[in-house]
């Protein structure tokens, strides 16, 4: 079972014990065996005195806790909830907040950064301020991103055993990873932002707005809890091994069962999907949003005299979007371009890999380097996007 706390001495006989059941588990090859989580801090290094967590994820195959593909049926047939048959509504402490986004691969790692520096700036997050800033990262992240985002970040956790090989024929197989904000109890409320925002105000005014059922299961976010939609770019949820639990549970049952109507095995399965599935209504809307969400394939930081495949997106973007985000892309890149001035253009370690990487003919003092450790990264001036 799923544990926390202080380790402790055992006794021999309990190491014994210890030994021949976690032997067990690693033969234990069941197809219904499902991973669930537990929010507990492994190897750690510090980058810049910003801590950088690995948050070990550990198999559990407990039959208690993994349903047989039998109960299939009950997650189906469960009803929706309702605001009037959740008990009475409390609002949120200001206080042991996290500012979360979420980074499946090193492609969006300059959106992350972007809205890690606007919450710091704008949301009035920080080490010991009201809110932490933190972003939950796959294994994907190169490690020279992860130091820049620990230069960003207070936290930056590590999700050490991956759900995207689970449905393998979706690209948005990394989002099933959001599943593990649940398992960040270090925060009593998470306000989770997707990587492609920019914060624009202090988010105080998403956490007044909201008031949240005792039942931790209940989440707030935009969109209706009558339709049952909302969308999971922008969400206020409150951590718990409880939920996660009943989470992962919910996914392997609907998941691995071949009748799936659902589509959480085919091309265009993806976190929201399931999450909405689950979360059946228990939903709060949000009334505000401080913030400029970048959506659609085309991105701020992407190269427009590129060749990767969403360029060929960008004369339609451009077409969809012909004024009402400019606005946003100028934010971004003001964000972007005063968070390399202030934290890498004079950073030791960041000179010494421009010089490794480009040589000495472009510097960090005049140019920026965007979509670092991927096959489509570039350099550009300062001021060039515009």
């Amino acid at each position: 079972m799923m544990s926390f706390g202080r380790k402790q001495t055992m006794r021999p006989g309990m190491k014994v014990l210890l030994f021949l059941v976690l032997l067990s588990l690693v033969m234990w090859t069941g197809s219904h065996a499902m991973l669930a989580n537990v929010a507990r801090e492994g190897r750690e290094h510090r980058g810049h005195g910003v801590e950088v967590r690995r948050t070990k994820m550990e198999k559990e195959v407990d039959e208690e806790t993994v349903p047989p593909q039998a109960s299939y049926q009950p997650w189906l047939n469960r009803k929706k909830y309702s605001l009037k048959d959740a008990g009475p509504a409390h609002s949120i402490e200001e206080k042991d907040i996290g500012l979360v986004t979420f980074v499946g691969n090193d492609k969006y790692v300059d959106g992350a950064l972007v809205l890690g520096y606007s919450a710091g700036k704008t949301a009035g997050c920080g080490v010991g301020k009201w809110c932490r800033t933190g972003v939950l990262a796959t294994q994907k992240i190169s490690e020279d991103n992860l130091q820049r985002m620990a230069k960003v970040f207070d936290d930056v956790v590590m999700v050490n055993k991956s759900l995207s090989h689970t449905v393998a024929k979706t690209p948005w197989g990394s989002t099933f990873d959001k599943f593990y904000l649940w398992a960040l109890t270090r925060y009593k409320a998470i306000i989770f932002y997707d990587a492609d925002m920019v914060i624009t105000a202090s988010s105080t005014s998403v956490l007044r707005s909201v008031k949240l059922p005792s039942d931790h299961h209940w989440l707030a976010a935009l969109g209706s809890s009558k339709g049952g939609y909302f969308a999971t770019g922008t969400m206020v949820l409150r951590p718990n091994t409880t939920v996660l639990t009943d989470l992962l549970r919910f996914y392997d049952a609907v998941r691995t069962n071949k009748t799936d109507k659902w589509g959480f095995r085919g091309p265009n399965a993806r976190d929201g999907l399931v999450m909405r599935y689950f979360i059946a209504g228990r939903v709060v809307p949000l009334k505000s949003l401080p913030a400029h969400h970048l959506s659609g394939s085309w991105k701020p930081w992407y190269n427009s005299h590129g060749d990767q495949s969403e360029v060929k997106d960008l004369a339609k973007f451009l077409k969809d979007h012909p004024k009402e985000d400019k606005p946003a892309t100028r934010a971004w890149w003001e964000a972007y371009e005063a968070l390399h001035k202030e934290r890498f253009a004079d950073d030791p370690d960041e000179v010494a890999a421009w010089d490794k990487k480009w040589g000495t003919e472009i510097s960090p003092k005049t140019h920026v380097w965007m979509l670092r450790s991927t096959k489509w990264e570039y350099t550009q001036e300062i001021g060039g996007w515009q």
